[in-house]
């Protein structure tokens, strides 16, 4: 039995307290919160992608308003951080240097620096250390890697991400509109797609990037961002990512991707969300597990804990790559100048 200690319960913690009770032999013995009541009473906050849902039966799980409590209890196996960004590192490093395995939300953190803080502990603690980006993990984007790589449509010509959402005033604290404590929309939300570039077309060697910041508040930083990506292909790869849209505009996760024999398009407001569109104009809609990524990355982290295997699908080296070059895009906005990679 993996016993998990899950810090922060808002809708991101509430997300994967329901599917670890989905998940075989894994059980929740403690949920961290700095309002203990409002877990209690049910008060789950809205996300970009659905909303807080009903409330999960927390009977005989601990609710606790103090992190140590779970992150020093020897009989948990597992901490699960939904906590800001602001503080990933600070926690991530005293859970494995407790000798938990970490699963920590995405960005990995702010900077690098603290990316290395975390990897270091890792390493002294000899646990393993994943980051959630899930979308490595949601089955039409890892379909739509294996047909990139297997070169089943040919070569890629062009790749079009969008990630555009209302503005997140659901975060305890306004805490997502600060940029230093959440990177602005380029590290929470943009940077998805960036850690999907990376992980399907390689390293990013140089962006080229436009945006428009402090629309949503005067310390909202980075609200939206339109990026060009230089990497190892020879395609146009370009991603837009924002969050300064209003509330009744529904969250858009999306991209279009021409191949020489087939375009690829997905679109998760639609039924029908991955489709294939060939040369001999015919569209195909190829079957894939109806889970979302986050079912796939804990099932996944879960697996590595119980077998004792390393985290290879979604290494934290790679997580901090993500976050490097979000802040290259963040560099070439202020300089308005491409930007390539050190």
């Amino acid at each position: 039995m993996i016993k998990v200690g899950l810090l922060g319960f808002g809708f991101m913690g509430a997300a994967h307290y329901k599917i670890y009770q989905n998940l075989p032999d894994v059980q929740v013995s403690g949920i961290f919160d700095v309002d203990p009541e409002k877990v209690r009473r049910g008060n789950i906050a809205g996300g970009n992608i659905g909303d807080g849902g009903e409330q999960p039966d927390l009977s005989g799980v601990k609710v606790t308003g103090k992190a140590e409590e779970l992150i020093n209890d020897s009989d948990i196996d597992v901490i699960d951080i939904c906590l800001p960004t602001f503080v990933h590192a600070e926690v991530a490093v005293k859970a494995l240097n407790a000798g938990r395995h970490v699963f920590c939300e995405k960005p990995m953190a702010l900077d690098p620096g603290e990316c290395d803080r975390m990897l270091g502990a890792r390493d002294r603690s000899g646990k393993n250390l994943m980051i959630g980006h899930c979308v490595r993990f949601w089955p039409e984007y890892a379909l739509t890697r294996q047909m990139i790589r297997e070169k089943r449509y040919g070569e890629v010509n062009s790749a079009f991400f969008r990630r555009l959402s209302p503005t997140p005033s659901w975060s305890y604290g306004s805490w997502l509109l600060q940029e230093e404590k959440s990177g602005g929309a380029l590290l929470d939300l943009h940077i998805h797609d960036i850690d999907y570039i990376l992980n399907v077309f390689g390293q990013v060697s140089g962006v080229s990037s436009f945006a428009r910041q402090n629309a949503v508040t005067d310390r909202s930083g980075v609200d939206y961002v339109l990026t060009r990506y230089a990497t190892e292909s020879p395609a146009l790869i370009v991603a837009e990512g924002g969050w300064h849209f209003h509330d009744s505009f529904p969250f858009n996760m999306s991209f279009l991707i021409s191949c020489e024999k087939a375009t690829l398009e997905f679109d998760a407001g639609r039924e029908k969300t991955l489709a294939v569109h060939t040369g001999e104009g015919r569209t195909e809609y190829p079957s894939h597990s109806p889970a979302t990524g986050w079912d796939e990355e804990l099932k996944y982290f879960v697996n590595c804990v119980m077998e004792g295997k390393s985290v290879d699908l979604s290494p934290p080296e790679e997580s901090k790559t993500a976050v490097e070059v979000a802040l290259m895009e963040r560099e070439a906005i202020r300089t308005g100048k491409a930007v390539t990679f050190a």
